[in-house]
């Protein structure tokens, strides 16, 4: 009768280890939790300091005249009156 219980109580404690282990939101579900948790901060944290340095352009573009005129130049490929345009060939 000992016996019985013995192998009852020890299944038990398996199922239980077993569950906490593998089971759905178990200790590894948890360490994969974990890791997604970082790998989001972590590109949150990139988005963060991408939008500050936009924030910052986008406040010089509004406050400094010469900044818009150089990116409009650089996007358009306009050049100033008087520059003098230097074409490379990058075949040779």
């Amino acid at each position: 009768m000992k016996v019985i219980y013995i192998v009852i109580f020890l299944g038990l404690i398996f199922l239980s280890t077993y569950f906490i282990i593998f089971g759905k939101n178990g200790y590894l579900d948890l360490c994969r939790l974990k890791e997604e948790r970082a790998m989001i901060l972590k590109k949150n944290q990139e988005i963060q300091r991408e939008n500050r340095i936009l924030a910052h352009r986008i406040k010089r573009i509004k406050s400094d005249p010469t900044y818009l005129e150089e990116i409009i130049r650089e996007k358009m490929g306009l050049v100033k009156e008087g520059e003098v345009v230097f074409v490379l060939d990058e075949n040779k």
